[in-house]
């Protein structure tokens, strides 16, 4: 359903289906851990701790001890910003708070990292690592996509002219943005769905690439990932460690092929 990446050599994969996660550690599967939630969907990792989102099931975030697979604590997906947990699209953590993208748009603080209940924050985009930006990525019909990184520390930051921004133009039509990440030196990941259709619909082309922008926003490196087969949900298959390593997991019909790009 997810995966988490540690660094350039380890990963967690966050397992729906058996209710756990499992480390691989230097391309080795190694400790698994019981997940306590019913739906568990999205896995980020921070101090230590496996945070589990299940935004269908129990509404919950939900904090895991990754040395000893233990529960620690638990913030609640409460509140009319959150839809009782439906309309979150993504868990994140910067600057030692637990935030929620809500419909792909906004982010919304519900916690810290040591358990306790902080509301009230709202971002425009998602937080990226270093904190300094809310980034945000948009379809620019047919074959571009835009992105965005406002300012945090501003007042009103979505009243502003971004503080960064960077576009990126494909041979295919854009269909779907399918992950927009960042590690601590400021780069930015982007994963971009490209499809062509024929006669009736039908799709005779399409790619799944990977493109990053540095701090300035310069595209410095594009490539082609592997394609995700099969019609089951994946919450997220791409996931940037802070040492700037991208990792991807693409399932298909005998099981799941992972890659990873480093800087």
């Amino acid at each position: 359903m997810a995966i988490a990446a540690v660094d350039g050599e380890r990963l967690w994969i966050l397992d729906q289906v058996q209710s756990r996660l499992v480390r691989l550690d230097g391309g080795a599967l190694g400790t698994s851990v019981a997940v306590p939630v019913r739906v568990a969907q999205d896995l980020v990792i921070a101090d230590g701790l496996l945070l589990v989102l299940d935004r269908l099931g129990d509404a919950t975030v939900v904090a895991i001890d990754a040395a000893n697979g233990q529960e620690r604590w638990r913030l609640p997906l409460v509140g009319d910003d959150l839809d009782s947990g439906t309309g979150v699209s993504a868990l994140l953590v910067r600057g030692g708070d637990v935030w929620v993208e809500v419909g792909h748009t906004d982010s919304v603080r519900i916690g810290g990292l040591d358990g306790t209940l902080r509301r009230g924050a709202r971002i425009p985009g998602r937080p990226s690592r270093d904190g300094r930006l809310g980034l945000a990525a948009f379809r620019s019909p047919p074959d571009q996509v835009l992105l965005t990184g406002h300012a945090l520390g501003a007042t009103n930051p979505r009243d502003l002219p971004p503080a960064w921004s960077a576009a990126a133009r494909f041979a295919l039509p854009v269909f779907a943005v399918r992950a927009l990440q960042s590690d601590s030196s400021g780069a930015v990941w982007l994963a971009v769905n490209t499809m062509a259709e024929g006669e009736g619909d039908a799709i005779v082309d399409e790619q799944l690439e990977v493109v990053r922008f540095d701090a300035e926003g310069h595209e410095t490196f594009r490539d082609v990932a592997s394609p995700e087969v099969g019609p089951e949900e994946q919450f997220r298959t791409f996931s940037c460690a802070p040492d700037g390593a991208l990792w991807h997991l693409a399932r298909d019909e005998d099981g799941a092929t992972i890659e990873r790009w480093t800087r």
